[in-house]
Order: structure tokens, then C-alpha cells, then sequence
């Protein structure tokens, strides 16, 4: 290697190989490896020494994207380092008219450059920067028709034959011909777990044994009114999963319309996938999507709260607002409390308050076991949601037949987003409906037992459950202020009647 600072003078025997290929998902290396092949041989030729070799492997020089090699070979060439560079075809280099200004002005000064296919790349005189000029705006022409020819087969494929393709292995689906791993491997990395395709395979997707059930009830979590924190705890329990899923993670999951069998083209979903498979129904993936979306959904409820009665639920009873947990410092030492927030109005000790209020919560829960009030149907949605449920269908089968005049072209582009527009948006309105129906996942998984299954909750300390299970058959808890004072019960309004309102605390 030449030292930085060598003149261009003492270089001239020299030459550094430059490599490039757009696309090699395989990772097989094999369109670089020619071309260096090729350009070693033309060095040998010309009796040049290469003294390196600047490689950008699986880059494409016309998206713009940033090429490592690229940038480096126009710095040591500024160095001194060498004084050809050799490539396959200029088009390797430069497929934009902007990176042949930067080769006029940063490389050509210092190297000369030789291809296997077109000779020099003469860029010292107006003759030669306009005929590569000539040749960079066919790149360039050549680039741009075949994103035309890319985005007409993904708009055929989507509209005309309804599916969608990946490379990258969505979360609950598997491949139906996964690659074998080991020594048959064709991807860069080894595959140990089906994350890659077989080599040319086209088979497509199916759900996965194990993360499509998973995933499955996550989306019920979720409709059901579960935060994505917990559903994402849930399903990492679900799975035995080494690291615990990020809230994030699952949320970008549970948006995929593949998941509910539908193809996606612009952003838009157009149709159901030709495949017919499917993780979840229609109805729950839109009844997800419409919480996910909801402007008014906090996705930053910042700390949550550790203590049974907390989140909310207590109010003080002078100002109504929200009691806060906290320690009571005195000469007796700390105690905890639950204290008003805004002006402390009201200040009661923790364990007064949860012993007077969740026992009564576990005489509820046994009271409406034995009247056979938590079964699964007698938390499902309430009568409403089937007229929800029709709505939706209807739409969707109205989507539907847009969808199919717009494949046939028998509808134009424009004029199917102005017919769609008011049928979505009747779609998100009805599932948001929906998604308000069903609020009581806490209660359905307290299983045979709920009391108990409540009582060893609050045993265990358990302040998710207890507080969920609180938060789905109480409006709220009025602490009255003073000594000796009361709270006061608000039930939700499915419960039945002749429920205690009061209990001293």
C-alpha cells in the first residue's frame, strides 16, 4: 500500500480495482467475483499493480444510498494512492448524472479510469466528459424504466393476482419451502430458523405453528383492551421468548393487513389475498387498527402504577380529583398512603383502604360467577355489535367489488380512490364501534375460579390484575375526607343491581 499524500506522478503504474452490483439477495457474491476476475486480467494487461480493491456489494448506485467503497476510492484517490482505477463498465460506477459530477471533479483529477467493456473513461477533456455523459444518462434512462417495469409488475401482482411478496419473514408466518441452512445455504448468513426463503422460491408464505396462535390472541388482548405493553408481556410469556417483545414491535405487527389475508398496494388494502390464508378475521384486525390509530389513544402513559388501587380509580371526595400513592413521613416513622394530588384534601393509609374495598370486589365476583356472569358469552360484545358487524361486511363486500373493476380495468385509478374514499370511512367509524364493545379481558382471564383467582392476586400483590379486574366492574372509588370517612362504590353499568355503594374505610 502507498502511503497518503504520494503523488499521482508515482502512481501511475498502479491501479485499484472498483466493484459493484445492485442486487445479490443470495449473497452469492457471483456478479462481483466476475468482475473482479475480468478486471484483474485487464490490469495484467496493461501492467498495472493493483494495490486494492474497493467493493459495494448488494448497493445500487442509482437509489442514491450511501456506497462505502465508493466514498473511499474518491479519498485515496485524492491521496495518491493509485493512478487507474479499473471497473467492469462505467455504469458500475456512476448510473446518476450526479455522481459523474463528482468523478469529473474528485477522481479524474488524480486517476484515470479503464473499464473491461467500453476502454478508458477519458474525463480531461469537453470530448470525453460529454460521451460520458452520453453513457451515465442511458444508465440513468435505464435505471428509471426498470422502476417503471418493477412497479408495474408489483401493481399487477397486487390488483390482478392478489398477494404480495416478501424477502424479510413476517412474525407468525413461516415459509412454505424455508431454506434448509447448513452447507445448502445460498443467503449470507447461515439460516438456523427459517428466516430466508428456499433459493428461488416462490411459494409464498403460511402461518406459523406456534407465533400465528400467539399473535391471534394478542389481537384479542388488544380488542379486548389490553395496553400493548401488556399483550406484548402476554405473548412473550405465550412463547417462552428469550427477550421481551417491545410494545413497539407488536404494535407494527398487529397493523399488518396480511395478517387479516388482505394485499396492500400504495398504502391502501385492495383486496383479500388469493391465498385465502389469514391469522385473524377482518372484523378484529379493523376493530385493532381503529385503537392503534385513535388520536385521542395515549402511547405514552408514562410510569406505570404499582400499588392495587392505583391508575385512577381513587378520587378524593372534596375535589374529585385523582388520589395518588405515596409515604406518609411522621415521628411513627413512613407509612404508605393513598393522598388527594391536587390539594391534599384527602390522605388515607394503603392497606385501609385496599382491605376495605377488594374483599367486597371478591364478594362481587363470586356473586356473579354462581349467576353465571363471567362466562366468555356473557362478556362478549352486547347485542349492538352485530349491526356493527353487518355494516362492516357490507362495506368490505362493497371494497371488494371496487377492487375487482379496478383489477379488470373496467375502473379507473383515480376515480376508485373517490368511490373508496366514503366507504372507509364508514369502515373506521363502524370499527371503531367495535372496538369500544368488549373492555373486560382482565375478568375473562381469571379462569373456573374468578374469586379466588382475585384473592391470590391480591396475596401475590399482583397490581395488574388486581387493578384490572377493579378498573372492569368500578367506575371509581370517592374517598371522603376526614377520619373515620367512607368510600364511596360507582359499579359499571353492565353489573347487576342491589350492589353495596359504601363501605367504611
Amino acid at each position: 500500500m502507498y502511503p497518503k499524500g504520494m503523488s499521482t506522478a508515482l502512481a501511475t503504474d498502479t491501479a485499484a480495482l472498483y466493484l459493484r452490483i445492485s442486487a445479490d439477495p443470495a449473497g452469492e457474491r457471483a456478479g462481483v467475483e466476475r468482475q473482479r476476475a475480468e478486471c484483474e486480467a485487464l490490469a495484467d494487461r496493461l501492467g498495472l499493480a493493483v494495490v486494492d480493491v474497493y467493493e459495494d456489494n448488494d448497493i445500487s448506485a442509482y437509489s442514491g444510498k450511501t456506497r462505502p467503497d465508493f466514498e473511499r476510492l474518491l479519498t485515496d484517490a485524492a491521496n495518491g494512492l493509485f493512478g487507474t482505477v479499473v471497473c467492469w463498465s462505467s455504469d458500475r460506477m456512476y448510473r446518476r448524472m450526479a455522481d459523474l459530477t463528482r468523478i469529473t471533479e474528485q477522481l479524474a483529477p488524480h486517476a484515470k479510469i479503464v473499464t473491461v467493456t467500453g476502454g478508458d473513461v477519458d474525463l480531461s477533456s469537453a470530448e470525453g466528459i460529454m460521451r460520458a455523459q452520453v453513457l451515465g444518462s442511458v444508465a440513468e434512462f435505464e435505471s428509471r424504466r426498470k422502476g417503471e417495469r418493477v412497479a408495474a409488475r408489483v401493481k399487477q401482482r397486487t390488483l390482478t393476482e392478489r398477494r404480495s411478496t416478501t424477502t424479510t419473514r413476517p412474525f407468525g408466518w413461516t415459509w412454505k419451502r424455508p431454506c434448509p441452512g447448513g452447507g445448502d445455504c445460498h443467503h449470507k448468513q447461515t439460516c438456523t430458523d427459517g428466516q430466508r426463503p428456499a433459493h428461488g422460491s416462490r411459494a409464498g408464505l403460511a402461518p406459523h405453528p406456534t407465533e400465528a396462535a400467539a399473535l391471534a390472541a394478542a389481537f384479542q388482548d388488544v380488542a379486548d383492551g389490553l395496553s400493548l405493553a401488556a399483550a406484548a408481556r402476554r405473548i412473550t410469556d405465550r412463547l417462552g421468548l428469550d427477550h421481551a417483545m417491545a410494545p413497539s414491535t407488536l404494535g407494527k405487527a398487529l397493523r399488518n393487513p396480511r395478517h387479516a389475508g388482505l394485499v396492500v398496494y400504495r398504502g391502501e388494502v385492495v383486496a383479500e389475498a388469493a391465498d385465502g390464508l389469514r391469522i385473524v378475521e377482518r372484523d378484529v384486525w379493523d376493530s385493532v387498527r381503529a385503537i392503534l390509530t385513535d388520536p385521542s389513544r395515549r402511547t405514552s402513559p408514562g410510569r406505570p402504577a404499582n400499588t392495587l388501587l392505583g391508575g385512577g380509580l381513587l378520587r378524593c371526595g372534596q375535589c374529585g380529583g385523582r388520589m395518588a400513592a405515596t409515604n406518609k413521613h411522621d415521628t411513627n416513622g413512613s407509612r404508605p398512603v393513598y393522598v388527594c394530588s391536587r390539594h391534599q384534601h384527602t390522605k388515607r393509609r394503603r392497606a385501609l383502604v385496599e382491605g376495605a374495598v377488594l374483599p367486597v370486589v371478591a364478594a362481587l365476583l363470586e356473586r356473579l360467577s354462581d349467576a353465571g356472569l363471567l362466562t366468555p358469552a356473557a362478556l362478549a360484545d352486547d347485542p349492538a355489535a352485530v349491526g356493527l358487524r353487518d355494516r362492516a361486511a357490507a362495506a368490505e363486500a362493497r371494497l371488494d367489488a371496487l377492487a375487482g373493476l379496478l383489477a379488470s380495468g373496467e375502473l379507473d385509478p383515480r376515480d376508485y380512490a373517490t368511490a373508496t374514499a366514503k366507504v372507509r370511512a364508514d369502515l373506521e367509524d363502524v370499527s371503531a364501534s367495535l372496538a369500544r364493545r368488549t373492555r373486560r379481558p382482565h375478568l375473562s382471564g381469571l379462569g373456573a375460579d374468578p374469586a379466588a383467582a382475585f384473592r391470590q392476586a391480591v396475596a401475590d400483590g399482583d397490581a395488574e390484575v388486581v387493578r384490572g379486574v377493579c378498573g372492569e366492574v368500578l367506575e371509581r372509588i370517592v374517598l371522603q375526607p376526614g377520619r373515620g370517612g367512607a368510600a364511596a362504590l360507582t359499579w359499571r353499568s353492565w353489573l347487576p343491581e342491589g350492589l353495596p355503594t359504601e363501605v367504611a374505610v
